[in-house]
């Protein structure tokens, strides 16, 4: 299996292109209701955007994790949409690290949100650092609504209860 590497650069420049105003090239999820949103969907693109190769499969798998909508369904694998199984792939794949602390991530890496822990639903929300100031202030970048540098604080505080799953992506994974 080839070496793929990560480029956080592009990672970054997606978030901020495409924040407010969704990539035509792909679905777009933000009104499918109780289906959820287009958060993941978001991180995703921009993950591929940044190097992520896709892992062709079945597509309720979450070992898979790909995009391919040619107009005949489905068009991507759960992974690449649904928060919880996202959560599941890269919990369970070579491509980055779970770390202790949000404080500690970068821009470009990934938070996975879950808004009622005491429910064991799993995740709902997945969003990924915009920013982050010399003083250590961490911004995010997510859809869902659409929204760009906003700081975790201020989401953190319209949150309460919920629980921040902090992903360090790796540089480089086969």
């Amino acid at each position: 299996m080839a070496q793929a590497s990560l480029n956080r650069q592009a990672i970054i420049q997606y978030l901020y292109y495409y924040a407010k105003t969704p990539n035509s090239q792909y679905r777009d999820y933000s009104m499918t209701g109780n289906l959820g949103g287009d958060c993941t969907n978001f991180v995703s693109q921009a993950l591929k955007a940044g190097g992520w190769t896709s892992e062709q499969g079945f597509y309720r798998d979450a070992t898979n994790w790909w995009y391919d909508f040619s107009g005949i369904w489905p068009g991507e694998s759960w992974t690449w949409i649904n928060a919880d199984y996202f959560f599941k792939f890269i919990l369970n794949r070579p491509r980055a690290r779970t770390i202790g602390r949000v404080a500690d991530l970068v821009p470009g890496d990934v938070i996975s949100v879950d808004f009622d822990p005491q429910n064991n639903d799993g995740m709902e929300h997945t969003m990924m650092v915009s920013k982050k100031t010399n003083d250590g202030v961490i911004y995010l970048a997510y859809h869902t609504p659409n929204r760009i540098d906003v700081t975790f604080s201020e989401f953190y505080d319209k949150s309460p209860g919920a629980k921040f799953y902090a992903w360090s992506l790796l540089s480089s994974y086969k």
